[in-house]
């Protein structure tokens, strides 16, 4: 199973025998090629105070834990950590995975820096193997990640392994981007960030590719050094996963209870490009 450190700030279990490599380059079903780790080392770069995003998560999972006296939770898609270090700064039990072994490295080095305890596995959230036998007061997948699933039965699989972690009661919690909302508006553009990086400018933005049931994101840093121009862009395709969708798809999955809440968990979606699922097992 993978060996666990005893250091304060980490603790590790990459359990899974696979290439590493794989982690980062995974061929999914149909044509589709994504890479899980190629904007890992980005990823934070996307928003002007990463900082505040990771509080406001906190705040968010705070009013959906808080009442349900919850312990320990499994952030099964942590990417680079934004819901694991908000859950693991509040005092929860947080355990962490990711298919990315990139992403994965960021977040041990985030909570050893900041002398947080995080137990992380490799792990893809449409099974999670390296996690059975092992129970959670709470499970949760936020930051869009069940529409990165190509299928909609991946969706279906990743929700039923969720779900057979939980403690009889136990609330899953995700938060999803409904791009057919943006889809319907037409909105192909969305300017992220301009600034001084390392002294020069550098401007970054996505760029929505709207197909009948994906969008491919574009997202472009545009660099200007020394009088040239450098560009690096990613590419990732999300589903079509809007909120009625989910619900029933929690449902059948066969949790009980299914609220749909805004992003910020303190009132019933009533529309809009986010919002947060919660379900008790």
């Amino acid at each position: 199973m993978g060996t666990m450190s005893s250091d304060k700030g980490q603790t590790t279990g990459l359990s899974d025998h696979h290439d590493p490599k794989l982690a980062d380059a995974v061929s999914l079903p149909g044509s589709c090629q994504a890479s899980f780790g190629d904007i890992a080392t980005d990823f934070d770069q996307l928003f002007d105070d990463f900082d505040e995003l990771i509080r406001l998560e906190g705040e968010t999972l705070w009013r959906i834990l808080s009442p349900r006296g919850v312990s320990t939770v499994l952030d099964c898609a942590c990417g680079t950590g934004m819901q694991a270090i908000a859950l693991a700064r509040l005092g929860y039990g947080v355990s962490a995975s990711d298919i990315s072994t990139k992403c994965l490295a960021m977040v041990r080095d985030k909570a050893a820096k900041q002398g947080l305890t995080i137990c992380t596995k490799r792990a893809d959230f449409r099974t999670l193997h390296p996690w059975r036998g092992t129970q959670f007061d709470a499970v949760v997948a936020m930051g869009n990640s069940l529409p990165m699933l190509q299928q909609p039965e991946e969706v279906d699989q990743a929700l039923r392994s969720m779900r057979r972690l939980l403690r009889p009661g136990a609330p899953v919690i995700v938060s999803v981007r409904d791009y057919s909302v943006l889809r319907d508006a037409q909105e192909t553009q969305m300017p992220r960030i301009f600034r001084m990086r390392n002294g020069n400018p550098e401007w970054v933005m996505d760029l929505r590719l709207f197909g009948t049931r994906n969008v491919r994101v574009v997202t472009l840093f545009v660099t200007s050094i020394a009088g040239r121009w450098r560009l690096k862009s990613f590419v990732k395709p999300y589903l079509y996963l809007p909120a009625e969708d989910v619900r029933k798809k929690m449902e059948a999955a066969g949790f009980s209870g299914v609220k749909l809440l805004d992003l910020s968990a303190s009132r019933p979606y009533t529309g809009g490009e986010w919002f947060v699922a919660v379900g008790e097992q």
